[in-house]
């Protein structure tokens, strides 16, 4: 899941479809500030009773990031059903977009 700075939003998707594992993947590195209003919106990344990984990527490393959501993927989609829900930034989405059509059939988006 692609985490942005709708409040709460991230916490009611996970309470509604009680998956086994969660990866929260949220963007940083555009200013201190950004990353400490992503955080806050997420509730500092505590999800509470929710087994949650949270990964972060450099916004200004478009590459790295992609390669990142790529090996978790590529990783999760033999014992898990990935859905990938991107709730942001923008660059989540692509990436997202770019896992659907790489893994077709594989990952939900």
């Amino acid at each position: 899941m692609g985490v942005g700075f709708d409040a709460g939003v991230a916490m009611g998707i996970i309470s509604h479809l009680e998956p086994r594992l969660t990866y929260c993947l949220w963007g940083k590195g555009v200013s201190k500030d950004f990353d400490n209003a992503v955080k806050q919106a997420n509730f500092d990344f505590d999800f509470a009773g929710f087994d949650t990984k949270v990964l972060s990527y450099d916004l200004k490393d478009p590459v790295g990031a992609f390669q990142m959501l790529e090996s978790v993927t590529y990783g999760l989609r033999r014992n898990y059903r990935v859905i990938a829900i991107p709730m942001g930034p923008k660059l989540f989405t692509l990436h997202a977009a770019l896992m659907g059509i790489a893994y077709f059939g594989e990952v939900a988006i």
